[in-house]
């Protein structure tokens, strides 16, 4: 099977029936299961499992829960909830009644990357594999469209789209704030490319808005660029039923600013962790925050909090969210104790050691694969685009194109501060010069803005329901100085305190 799938087959022939679960190479699709010794439930959605078994929702798995304000979501196999487990990407699952479930790994992208010739051999095999990984997704009898950024991953794909001779539609979401809005970027490129493009609109959410999302968040997650995305897949599938994404090029080809942010830290890693802590610190009080979305001392402060961490996190430093002094603030001491032992970071570790050498942009690359990628970024396109009845197509993450990346040396990939070599010279001659050489923007939302607009009745209301705070077992007046301090615009906490508004949220089940 070449692309996505999660599929169950039941063989009742024996004298004991057998179940296998499977899930598709790189998690573009979910699969949810809970096993006791008589039955195995499972499902695409969490909340399929919930509706067949309340029960299995009663408890709060607190390392979960931990995770989830961490990092904004919920790294596998765990969900919030201790008797719900996420199949892993690249594994199937066996079960027999009477015996304990198992799951095996049968795919995982290369870990040691191999010589495969010229710097421009490798643009032309990677070209050649991503023309075909597009067209066999055009396969269509329903409408069929491209989402477009401006960036170059979605641009190639809409580019090798074409090239099958048919006029393609593509779609873009115009975000208010300048320095979220991308829109122009993607109207230069479908311009380029002669697309027949549509451009949406996105205004600052209301509860109505909140309530269409909110079913198909019940295994939650915090990115904020899941509004936008839900907003673009229902626009979108107005007039398309099937779309092409250029998800995936990041963590294939180091698009992100996390691996730059990562070679310009190595150095300063030398510096007690003590110091660090106390520079962040002392900067976090005395710089106040921009409403822009990047920016010098955005972007300073991001670094600094990051290089605060510990050494071993590498790059997945900039994806931490609630360090260990926030912890100790926001955590009541039963819970802080309870999970003293325990290593939140334990799956970006991990994942970060299975890669078999040592070159920290190649470790970062797989741990993004194996972690960030199909638990933020594709659970996140699916959740929205299925709550929409769209299906979204991932041409970078045909598993051939993956393992062909995962061979490139990673000065293919990065030279210096230069993200996305390899890529780009594959683009040479199908886009625009500035396309190419642009740097990456980011889809986000300015959640940071409308926390205190028109998010903020809703985080007033979560901030008075003591239930609330009682039942994640965490501290009411530390959220409320959180709240304060962002309102007045002193520290940027938008990062800690939208994940607890949406747990909040949905466990009221509407606003």
């Amino acid at each position: 099977l070449n692309g996505m799938f999660a599929l169950a087959i039941l063989d009742e022939r024996g004298a004991s029936p057998f179940l296998l679960l499977a899930r598709d190479r790189v998690g573009i699709k979910p699969l949810y299961y809970a096993a006791a010794k008589d039955r195995v439930l499972f499902g695409s959605e969490l909340s399929a499992l919930l509706s067949f078994d309340p029960s299995l929702g009663k408890e709060i798995d607190s390392v979960a829960l931990d995770q989830y304000l961490t990092l904004e979501f919920v790294p596998a196999p765990r969900t919030l909830y201790p008797g719900i487990r996420k199949l892993e990407p690249g594994h199937f699952l066996t079960f027999w009644p009477g015996e304990e479930v198992r799951s095996n790994r049968y795919w995982e992208a290369p870990r040691e990357p191999v010589s495969t010739g010229s710097f421009d051999s490798m643009a032309g095999d990677l070209r050649s594999l991503l023309e075909d990984a597009v067209t066999k997704r055009l396969v269509s009898d329903v409408p069929l469209g491209v989402f477009l950024s401006g960036g170059v991953d979605s641009a190639l794909v809409a580019a090798m789209a074409l090239r099958g001779g048919s006029r393609i539609r593509t779609f873009s979401l115009k975000l208010p704030g300048s320095s979220y809005d991308e829109s122009e970027f993607a109207a230069d490129v479908a311009r380029h490319l002669g697309t027949d493009h549509c451009e949406l609109s996105m205004d600052e959410p209301g509860p109505e808005f909140l309530n269409e999302i909110l079913p198909s968040l019940s295994d939650p997650i915090a990115d904020t660029s899941i509004l936008p995305t839900y907003l673009l897949c229902r626009e979108a599938r107005k007039h398309i039923t099937v779309a092409l994404s250029g998800d995936g090029g990041d963590e294939l080809f180091a698009g992100y600013d996390t691996y730059r942010a990562d070679r310009v830290a190595r150095p300063l890693t030398l510096l007690p962790r003590s110091l660090r802590r106390g520079l962040f610190q002392m900067v976090e009080q005395g710089v106040r925050p921009t409403g822009g979305k990047k920016g010098a001392r955005n972007s300073l402060l991001r670094f600094l909090e990051g290089l605060s961490l510990p050494n071993e996190l590498g790059h997945l430093r900039w994806m931490v969210y609630l360090s260990e002094q926030r912890r100790k603030e926001l955590y009541r001491s039963d819970l802080f104790e309870e999970l003293e032992d325990t290593d939140t970071w334990a799956p970006l570790s991990s994942s970060l050691a299975r890669a078999r050498h040592n070159d920290p942009l190649d470790r970062a690359l797989m741990a993004d694969l194996n972690i960030f990628l199909p638990d933020d970024i594709l659970a996140k396109v699916d959740r929205v685009s299925m709550a929409c009845s769209l299906e979204v197509r991932v041409p970078f993450l045909d598993h051939r194109l993956v393992e062909l990346a995962s061979r490139f040396p990673s000065s293919a990939k990065m030279q210096g501060l230069k993200t996305k070599r390899v890529l780009r010279k594959a683009s040479e001659g199908l886009l625009p010069s500035s396309t190419i050489n642009r740097k990456k923007q980011g889809f986000s939302s300015p959640v940071k803005i409308w926390l205190n607009q028109a998010l903020r009745p809703l985080l007033d209301d979560m901030l008075e329901d003591a239930p609330f705070f009682d039942r994640l077992r965490i501290q009411q007046q530390t959220l409320r100085d959180w709240a304060r301090e962002h309102q007045e615009e002193r520290i940027n906490h938008a990062h800690r305190l939208w994940p607890l508004l949406l747990l909040h949220l949905l466990g009221r089940g509407s606003i």
